[in-house]
């Protein structure tokens, strides 16, 4: 019984210790090119943490939603064009998918290793979005445009699905 007990005090202390807080995201300057250098690991952490978490609103979730999207546009060595049509799809369901729909346009960027055509760029970032919508843990609602896009990932026809919603 003891070790029972202590089990499950380790593991929550463990998950108390190791919970993000980004309550100090808005102290950390995104003013110049160096600014926004420096904040790159906390960005790609930001991005990450939103899709790894389900998409329900938290606190943390607007944080990080907020730095990374301030970071977003004060880089001058990432170019994001947000489609509106696409975009606007995607916020009908809710502002919380939204907001992880912009985290996959920075995991894209800050994990492509080479230059993408922005055709090449949107396939990767609607990759990962899709990938986050499928997946019942992240508790995100399927809409038809999800539905859709999910199928166009599954059948490896994205850049028809990107031509056939931006029109």
């Amino acid at each position: 019984m003891r070790h029972l007990f202590l089990t499950i005090l380790i593991t929550v202390s463990a998950s108390i210790t190791f919970a993000q807080n980004f309550s100090k995201l808005s102290s950390i300057p995104l003013n110049d090119a160096e600014d926004c250098k420096n904040a790159e690991p906390k960005v790609l952490e930001c991005a990450n943490y939103l899709l790894s978490t389900p998409c329900v609103e938290s606190k943390n979730s607007l944080l990080a939603y907020e730095f990374m999207f301030k970071w977003m546009v004060n880089t001058p060595d990432y170019k994001f064009t947000i489609p509106a049509k696409l975009y606007l799809s995607v916020s009908k369901s809710g502002k919380e998918l939204s907001r992880r729909y912009i985290a996959c346009m920075v995991k894209a960027a800050m994990t492509n290793n080479s230059e993408y055509s922005d055709a090449e760029f949107m396939v990767k970032y609607l990759t990962i979005f899709a990938e986050y919508c499928e997946n019942p843990k992240y508790k995100v609602p399927k809409s038809a445009f999800i539905k859709k896009l999910i199928k166009a990932k599954k059948n490896n026809t994205l850049e028809e699905f990107i031509k056939e919603e931006s029109e």
